[in-house]
């Protein structure tokens, strides 16, 4: 069986890949996805005995209109998308830890002052005269993964989970062989990727040698807290303070529901080489000091931590434009940017409403 068109990664972005090019009529559409559950770096995962999302997700407008984008996404999915009124807070906004960092900088005297007003005007007035708009799906964003997967189903899409693609050759008839790693060799007329498999592709072009990745290390944290109110949305950028970044409230995502009273805030760490010596204590230390669970009621414990590092290899633009340029029948797609993604994609196909 030749498949019309073959889908590696199952982000949301690539799920709404494998949708359109189903409705579009491209021939038989399988998706492939190693992890066991579809969703890719954004599927659920299990944090203190409860599946919650992965990570801090709240989708936001860039300071232009995405009433199309999420019109479009309720029409495919029938996921409704809630605006956040009052929109998410940043401490950092006329702190004067925000300058500490601006002249933390290299540079001049002068192109450090010119980039502190610069960060003052971008995170205080520019909010105010073009306030930007943030949403969140309803149900989190792994229902909006659940709903893409209905649709595949319904419209006779393939899925497997749990196998990985090993390799991709163009043949001379066009069409594609996609080598796994049970053995199996599947064809396909076109192939679309995700730029983060890239790494894991032991072959993709012979006139193409994937050069050496930088990696980025970052760390991401868990705290299970109490005496909490739920669904509350913290979303802050420390700028003063280069280690922890970071901070969302994913209790609302929770499955089986947390009890009352009860939240999980993430943290994202990017000390690089370091995060992998930040100890609870410290971040614990950091939640209090910089008041993270500023707006939930209360005084909140917190209960327990749980955290771990992942290097993360850097698969830039100029590499997979190289290969795209290179290749006929194979695309690599960047999924890391997911509202800009999923709305270019739409905007491709002609299918934005």
């Amino acid at each position: 069986m030749i498949y019309g068109t073959v889908i590696i990664g199952s982000s949301p972005a690539m799920l709404l890949e494998a949708i359109l090019r189903a409705q579009q009529g491209h021939g038989p559409t399988i998706v492939i996805e190693a992890k066991d559950q579809l969703g890719g770096n954004w599927s659920p995962q299990t944090r203190f005995g409860h599946q919650i999302d992965n990570g801090p997700h709240l989708l936001y407008n860039f300071n232009s209109d995405m009433s199309e984008l999420f019109a479009t996404l309720t029409e495919i999915t029938g996921c409704s998308f809630e605006e956040m009124a009052p929109p998410p807070r940043s401490e950092s906004r006329l702190n004067p830890a925000m300058l500490e960092f601006s002249f933390g900088f290299h540079g001049s005297k002068t192109r450090k002052r010119l980039r502190a007003i610069r960060a003052v005007l971008a995170r205080h007035w520019l909010p105010v005269l073009k306030p930007q708009k943030y949403w969140r799906p309803q149900g989190g964003l792994s229902n909006i993964v659940r709903q893409f997967h209905l649709k595949l189903e319904a419209l006779g899409v393939e899925i497997r989970t749990s196998v990985a693609v090993q390799s991709l050759r163009e043949l001379p008839n066009g069409t594609v062989e996609v080598s796994l790693d049970n053995g199996e060799h599947i064809i396909g007329e076109s192939v679309k990727a995700t730029a983060a498999s890239l790494p894991l592709l032991a072959g993709v072009s012979s006139s193409f040698t994937l050069p050496e990745l930088k990696s980025r290390r970052y760390g991401q944290a868990y705290i299970y807290l109490r005496n909490a109110r739920k669904n509350v949305f913290s979303f802050f950028r420390c700028f003063h303070d280069p280690q922890m970044f970071l901070a969302a409230e994913l209790g609302s995502s929770a499955q089986p529901p947390l009890p009352e009273g009860c939240t999980v805030l993430s943290v994202n760490l990017t000390s690089g080489s370091l995060a992998d010596e930040i100890n609870n204590s410290e971040i614990l230390d950091f939640l209090r000091r910089k008041k993270l669970v500023e707006g939930i009621n209360g005084s909140p414990e917190i209960h327990c931590v749980e955290w771990e590092v992942i290097d993360l290899p850097i698969v830039t633009n100029e590499i997979t434009n190289q290969l795209n340029t290179e290749l006929d029948s194979i695309e690599f797609i960047h999924c890391h940017n997911l509202v800009r993604t999923l709305y270019s994609r739409l905007e491709l196909a002609g299918a934005l409403n």
